[in-house]
């Protein structure tokens, strides 16, 4: 870790000077391991413009996810901060230090012993870059184990096959990746060219781990929960779906045609600002249910 150019040459009310990233004297690297054998995702944390975000018409929207093996040995992470204004493509972020100059070789103890520069953290971002994006348009919902019937994962085409969904890929114009964020978190996500929705409609985003890739979802694998006292928009109340399913399941004749998908089903509102997607929950959850 070498740290020679702060942010700011004061240090703030606690002591600490910053150090920003993408900077000629500054560099860190986080704990990092090759995987050996295959990796079981433990948890999706999926991004806020999916989970918690209302949909807009004609609006560019952020399709992203995060990947987490949770660690039985924890590795070394950095506290990150946010140092500039901006965000998006202009956003810069660093980490800090008590120190206004550190130069510690990365394989030394003496890093850990840096208050509040480093900890050790219990989960890993997972590297998966085969990850799959499709987006299909629907009409038909039923009670099911699946939400639509008869719906099977067809893996040779990446879509879902089956009585009322289209066969039709609109994200096929996106391009779908696995990059490092601006906080230095490895993530799944739509970037060079974003996709919007521009006819309204019910929708599955789904997100495939093609067969025989050393990256997996199991029944055991869980979606992080949002924060729901910082939203103003509760996509489970508004009906948004999202569901895990595991390696293997609802394959085309039964084949074992994927190691894992994850679909979010939404509605797109005709309004272009975005109102009135609760509609949704009308179909998932009928009135003799609860939510």
């Amino acid at each position: 870790m070498k740290l020679t150019v702060p942010f700011d040459p004061a240090p703030d009310a606690d002591g600490y000077y910053y150090f920003a990233q993408k900077t000629a004297g500054n560099a860190w690297q986080a704990g990092n391991v090759q995987a050996m054998a295959p990796v079981v995702v433990d948890w999706v944390d999926i991004g806020d413009a999916m989970e918690s975000s209302p949909v807009k018409l004609g609006r560019f929207v952020r399709l992203e996810l995060a990947l987490y093996d949770q660690l039985d040995a924890p590795m070394r992470a950095y506290t990150m901060t946010q140092l500039s204004e901006q965000t998006g493509p202009n956003e810069v972020q660093g980490v800090r230090a008590k120190q206004s100059s550190v130069n510690i070789t990365e394989n030394s103890g003496d890093i850990d012993a840096l208050t509040g520069t480093t900890y050790q953290s219990s989960f890993a971002t997972v590297y998966a870059p085969m990850m799959e994006l499709t987006i299909q348009k629907f009409t038909t919902l039923t009670p099911s184990d699946d939400q639509l019937t008869g719906l099977r994962w067809d893996g040779d085409n990446q879509v879902w096959v089956g009585d009322g969904i289209g066969s039709e890929d609109v994200a096929a114009s996106t391009q779908f990746g696995s990059e490092l964020n601006v906080g230095g978190k490895v993530i799944n996500g739509v970037s060079d060219k974003p996709f919007r929705y521009t006819d309204a409609g019910l929708y599955r985003v789904t997100f495939s781990l093609p067969d025989n890739i050393p990256v997996s979802f199991t029944a055991g694998t869980q979606i992080g929960d949002y924060n729901e006292e910082s939203r103003a928009f509760d996509p489970v109340t508004e009906g948004r779906q999202t569901i895990v399913v595991a390696d293997g399941e609802l394959g085309v004749g039964n084949a074992d045609t994927h190691n894992g998908l994850l679909y979010v089903d939404m509605l797109v509102p005709s309004e272009v600002g975005g109102e009135g997607e609760d509609q949704i929950a009308q179909i998932f959850y009928p009135a003799s249910s609860t939510l």
